[in-house]
Parts: C-alpha cells; structure tokens; sequence
C-alpha cells in the first residue's frame, strides 16, 4: 500500500466547557457514637460544579456513557490530628454506597470521629485503592506523607469505576467542633471531554472515514490535593515519566458514525501547561510538551488509487493553541472538523508515527 504524501489538517478545533450538576445543601441527625473518645458527625456532601471557564454550555444529543457524574458508590474519610504537614493520622474508615443515606439529591453520612481543637479531614469518593486501605492510624503515616501520595489509575476501568462513577476527593481544615454537621465539597479528579469529529471533504480532494478513536497519554496519578495550575512549562503534573501515563484502548467506531461521531470521555487530570506562540496549526506533536493528553483519530484516506491508514492527533486544553492543561472537575467541548489536505500539517500522523510533514519522497526523513 503506498503511503500518502499530502494528507488533511485539523482546521477547527472550538473548545467549550459545561456545567454539570448544582450544589446540594444537606442535613441530617447524628447518630450516637459506640466509642466514647468520638463523637458522632453527620457529613453532608455536595459535589462541585463542572468549572466553566468559557460560559458555555454542552449538550450533546449523543452522549451515551453510563456513568453518573454525581454518584457515590463509597467513600473513605481519613481525619488527622491537626492542620500541618506533621499532623498523624488518627482515623481510616471505608463506607460502602449502603451506609450513604439518599434523600432525593441529598447526600449524607454518619461517623463517629475524634473531637480536635485542630483536624483535617479527607474524603476519597469511589474508589477502591488499596493503597488507601493499608494506611494505619497511630503509625507513621502524616498529612505531608498522604499529600504526597496518588490516586493511581491501571486503566479507563478504573477511572470510572467500570463507567459507573468518578472519582473525587474533598476536604475540611478547622476546629472539629462535631457537635454540628460538616458539609465536604467533592470535587471530581477527572475533566469530562466531549469530543465530535466531523468529515467534510470537498469534492475531488479524497474521502476519509473514522475507524477508530483513542485517548493517548492519559495520566496514570492524580494528586489528592490539588496542585496549581501551571501557566508556563514549570509545575508540570504529574512528572513526564512513562510510570505515570497510559493510554486507552481504542473505541472502535461504528459504521453510521463514520464521517460523525460524538463521545462522552472521562480522563485523568493533566496539568501539562503553557507554550506560548502555537497557533491552532503548531499545537502539534513536535511542539506539545511530553506526555501531553491527546485523542487520535484513524481511518483509511483514500485519494484516486491511493489509501492507506492516517491518524489525525488532536490536543486537548483550554483553547486550541498554547494551552496543554486539562484540568480536573473542568468539561471541555471539542468540535474538530477535516476539511481539506495539506501535506505540511503535524498534526496528521501516516502510519509509522511520523508526522506527515516529515514525509517525503516515500521516505522517512
């Protein structure tokens, strides 16, 4: 099969972001504690917003993933002695969705916790970490050692639980005055992208038809408190490190979708930051910064006689040029439309992973 040498660029790549589910007050009694060093606690959760940088909203007609964005399939509360990085950890419980009390939206949990003049309260939502189970109170382990630590992901199974739910963490730092509620904000670690890909090839320029889409350098960490957002190439996260990335297999697309399709993906936060000067035609591979979240997109292109397997790769970030971050609890829209060729174009990867500008005469320079 010979290999193209002119092949299409992405000529529109629009991102939006979207609003999700509102905060939920909640209330409740709390139940007597059996221990008499802990008192009883209702915790009242609420999750965060989907950020909306953009003010703008998603709808998507064809967004058929399963997940609940909101649900909890369980939670772990972890509670430190104290505010600073030397606070020890003095309690690790593990609650299963049967011991999380619904009333409509409302979300609630009785525990029996310590009363501190000082405390920090951690809540990991559906997650089954065994990192996290192994943590003992009483030891060695301090709040600086558990910030330090990751949400780690093997697969896109475990980062929705098996498309059923997301991951999210949430916290208090204060007075653990217990003798009221504490209501925790949790706040997925995860950006939602809902990403279209649309066909539109002028007569006489060659036909192109979506076979298949991946998610490439999903991070593999998430950190439990959240880090700064980077707005230049310092404070990258997780660290460029093969360790630390994966990628999803691949979604094969059906054949009514072959010149349309829409999916609802959940990927890990990706904090890759900032290259000024791109321009929507350099936010390609040879400018991204390493392990940069992307989603290629394969087909067959076929001009005359001529076919052969073309991926196009499409960065993700808050706009498309200069920003890599794709940021947790953020919902990104990604509309990208091939239009035409252009056999300069980075963006667009023939076969042996070389960008189609490097192509010439049949030979890979």
């Amino acid at each position: 099969m010979k290999i193209l040498r002119k092949t299409l660029p992405i000529l529109s790549a629009v991102l939006l972001f979207a609003s999700c589910n509102k905060d939920a007050a909640l209330s409740g009694e709390i139940d007597g504690p059996s221990d008499p060093e802990k008192k009883g606690v209702t915790f009242c959760f609420t999750t965060a917003v989907m950020e909306n940088p953009l003010s703008a909203t998603v709808s998507s007609a064809k967004a058929t993933r399963a997940v609940s964005e909101s649900e909890l399939k369980n939670v772990r509360v972890l509670q430190f002695d104290g505010k600073t990085t030397e606070a020890k950890l003095i309690f690790n419980q593990f609650y299963k969705a049967d011991q999380i009390v619904t009333d409509g939206d409302n979300k609630k949990l009785y525990v029996a916790l310590f009363e501190k003049e000082e405390t920090c309260i951690y809540v990991i939502a559906n997650s089954d970490s065994e990192k996290l189970a192994k943590l003992e109170v009483d030891k060695d382990v301090t709040l600086g050692s558990f910030e330090a630590m990751t949400l780690d992901f093997a697969d896109e199974n475990d980062v929705t639980l098996t498309d059923t739910a997301l991951p999210m963490v949430g916290s208090y730092s204060g007075a653990a005055d217990l003798s009221q509620s504490i209501t925790i904000k949790l706040t997925r670690v995860v950006s939602k992208v809902e990403f279209t890909c649309n066909v539109n090839i002028p007569n006489g320029l060659g036909t192109f038809e979506i076979d298949r889409l991946q998610v490439v350098s999903a991070a593999s960490k998430v950190a439990f408190k959240k880090p700064a957002v980077p707005t230049a190439q310092t404070g990258l996260y997780p660290v460029a490190s093969s360790d630390n990335f994966f990628d999803f297999a691949e979604i094969a697309v059906p054949e009514a979708d072959k010149n349309s399709v829409t999916k609802i993906l959940y990927i890990p936060e990706n904090l890759r930051g900032v290259v000024t000067g791109l321009t929507d035609k350099t936010k390609d591979l040879e400018h991204a910064p390493e392990y940069s979240t992307c989603i290629d997109v394969s087909g067959e292109y076929t001009q005359g006689e001529k076919t052969t397997d073309v991926t196009y790769r499409i960065y993700l970030g808050k706009n498309n040029s200069t920003d890599f971050n794709l940021i947790r609890n953020n919902a990104y829209k990604v509309t990208v439309t091939i239009l035409g060729i252009n056999e300069n174009d980075k963006r667009v990867i023939v076969e042996k992973g070389i960008p189609a500008g490097k192509y010439d005469d049949e030979e890979w320079k």
